[in-house]
């Protein structure tokens, strides 16, 4: 496990992980519900909106924002961090970074030397690490009137080796609360027990009828 997560039991990290995963394919499929006019949208909307509130409850540092816009109904992810110089030094600790913002950084960053990368730091912050089969993977935020909005794609924030999921792990479980957010697998129209990897894509069967 990544350097920045070894501060936390791996029951812990795996119990966030089915968390994470849950909520992550609930917003996919409710998202293509939307897409598709499903009539089921509005009622599993309504119960995914309940969903987002425990979690939120539950990992008060880590605040899911739901939104429509017409096209798409999708979810936002924000890191409560008070402070930017922080949350480099946080992300410096996953293994691998070489770059923040373009400038070449292959360390853990301390209070002493992480300076000279909040001058390059506006309104985004991209850091860039190699896995280890060489392939570049970027961890990205955007920072709009001082809120930290992490940018993700919904395969990779569930891969507990990606740089995505290790930051939103990180500061979740820094203060976490005793709430079941798994009760809501069975909650919904469609099947929530199997996320399928295939192709890096999502799927879900219709299990539980509405009507």
């Amino acid at each position: 496990m990544a350097e920045l997560l070894s501060v936390y039991d791996n029951r812990e990290i795996e119990a966030f992980a089915k968390d994470l995963g849950l909520l992550i394919g609930i917003a996919y499929a409710v998202d293509r519900e939307y897409g598709e006019a499903d009539y089921k949208f509005r009622i599993d909307f309504e119960k995914f909106k309940k969903l987002i509130a425990e979690w939120n409850r539950k990992y008060p540092n880590v605040t899911i924002k739901v939104f429509e816009n017409g096209i798409q109904c999708d979810i936002r992810i924000y890191i409560h961090e008070k402070s930017i110089k922080q949350l480099l030094m946080a992300a410096s600790q996953i293994n691998r970074l070489v770059s923040i913002n373009n400038m070449a950084c292959d360390t853990q960053l301390t209070g002493l030397d992480v300076d000279k990368y909040l001058i390059r730091i506006h309104d985004r912050i991209n850091f860039t690490y190699y896995d280890k089969r060489n392939t570049e993977n970027t961890l990205t935020f955007n920072i709009v009137e001082g809120k930290i909005e992490l940018l993700f794609e919904k395969q990779d924030i569930i891969d507990i080796n990606a740089p995505e999921f290790q930051i939103v792990a990180y500061y979740a479980l820094k203060r976490s609360h005793s709430i079941d957010l798994i009760k809501y697998r069975t909650e919904f129209s469609f099947d929530t027990t199997e996320l399928e990897g295939r192709e890096r894509g999502f799927g879900y069967e219709r299990r539980i009828p509405l009507y």
